[in-house]
């Protein structure tokens, strides 16, 4: 079932809420990536972030690119969904057979994106899997890899809090300290 793709904004701020509008690296997705990397028998795994120019791979295994422009972007059509999106030869696909992502590294053949979705059903990116030849997922395949992103989720949401905990304290802290001489 398709959605009307969420406002930019209301992904924007579900990022910032998540505090993860930087696209930083974030070591916990490296191992979502692994996992999908050894169950899936793919060469590449990340675990990406959009906002309204990049997708960052915040979680990644398999490549050292950090992220691509929007524009480049498999995961901008994974997130107008919730459901997973597959395509399962990208070179015959008119959508991407002309990206750089695919003509160039990493040579997209294969991809399969399952979106991030927020509490409040804000899709802010995707747990995807590349590989360079053409292949396709089953339905069971395609609840794990759902699976691995409502855990990526679960550890971004985690994160945030844990953030947002430490830079309550912090501020806390800097007023009881001016309040002491």
């Amino acid at each position: 079932m398709h959605h009307i793709p969420p406002d930019e904004l209301l992904r924007l701020n579900a990022l910032r809420e998540l505090s993860c509008g930087g696209g930083e690296h974030i070591a916990a997705l490296d191992h979502v990536a692994r996992v999908a990397i050894q169950h899936f028998k793919v060469p590449i795994a990340v675990v990406s972030l959009l906002d309204g120019r990049r997708q960052y791979f915040v979680g990644r295994q398999g490549t050292t690119l950090d992220g691509s422009p929007i524009g480049d972007s498999f995961c901008k059509h994974t997130i107008q969904s919730d459901d997973v999106f597959v395509v399962e030869d990208a070179a015959v696909d008119p959508r991407f057979a002309h990206s750089a992502l695919v003509v160039g590294e990493p040579r997209i053949r294969f991809y399969a994106g399952a979106p991030l979705i927020t509490e409040d059903g804000v899709r802010i990116g995707a747990a995807c899997l590349i590989d360079h030849k053409p292949r396709t997922l089953n339905v069971g395949q395609k609840i794990v890899l759902k699976q691995l992103a409502k855990i990526a989720m679960a550890e971004l949401k985690d994160r945030g809090d844990r953030l947002a905990s430490e830079s309550k304290d912090a501020t806390a802290k800097v007023r009881a300290t001016a309040l002491w001489p």
